[in-house]
């Protein structure tokens, strides 16, 4: 397939569902300090990647997505924590945690998973299998999609309610592969637009996000795999970081 080919395939359907996929395991996680009256309530917002291991439901999300929770806790017994409409305390199911890479794994209760994923179509609506065995590094050149919920995008229709705006790309290179991270520079005149959100000047909010490994079979059938989560992007250089699965299994336990 040439470069044409290939940006005339993205540009049309099956771009636009390469770009929706990684969104399908992932919700919004925001918290804020619930207001008293007369006051309006503000939040920070994140992405909670879920993924499920055999019968465990896991959230995963930043470090520092949990330490911004930490620090509205410390000012006050009002803060607040959610993934979607599930509101709970994050830091009583921690299961692992790490800043380098930025990391938290939070283990879920199987009513919480319910209630996350319940009455979600495309957004949010699954848990993203991943196996026992030891995650395989992702390569240079391999493609990647990813997704989540940029805070640029984060809407307040009505006093105490946000509307959560998503952002989805379909499919972009490996840059640098490391040990326990990846690299993706972004090239903005090689971007192929699709869908109805506005595009986001800022990924902040993306923290946290689902990337997956874009997979072709000698066939041509395309699949995914859970490749890690977004964890830093470098405006000045256009760099997306994203910690790879390997760095996140070691906390799972």
């Amino acid at each position: 397939m040439t470069p044409e080919d290939a940006r005339i395939l993205l540009a049309g359907p099956f771009g636009l569902e390469l770009a929706r996929f990684p969104l399908r395991f992932c919700k919004p996680a925001f918290f804020g300090i619930w207001p008293r009256a007369g006051e309006q309530l503000t939040v920070n917002n994140g992405t909670a990647s879920l993924v499920a291991r055999d019968n465990e439901r896991f959230a995963i999300t930043c470090h520092h997505v949990l330490d911004g929770y930490r620090t509205k806790r410390a000012e006050s017994d009002r803060a607040f924590f959610q993934i979607g409409n599930c509101r709970f305390e994050p830091l009583e199911q921690v299961v692992g945690e790490s800043e380098t890479p930025d990391v938290a794994v939070i283990g879920l209760t199987a009513a919480q998973a319910d209630e996350i994923t319940d009455g979600s179509v495309g957004i949010g609506e699954a848990f993203a299998e991943i196996g026992d065995g030891e995650p395989v590094p992702v390569p240079e050149g391999a493609g990647i999609a990813f997704g989540g919920f940029p805070g640029d995008l984060r809407l307040r229709p009505r006093a105490a309610e946000f509307n959560f705006g998503s952002f989805g790309c379909g499919a972009t290179p490996v840059t640098s592969s490391r040990e326990h991270y990846l690299v993706c520079q972004f090239e903005r005149v090689e971007w192929i637009r699709q869908g109805y959100e506005p595009e986001p000047t800022s990924i902040g909010g993306m923290s946290g996000g689902p990337a997956f490994r874009i997979c072709e079979s000698e066939a041509g059938i395309i699949s995914h795999k859970f490749a890690g989560i977004v964890y830093e992007f470098n405006p000045a250089f256009e760099l997306l970081y994203i910690a790879q699965l390997r760095a996140i299994h070691d906390l799972m336990g």
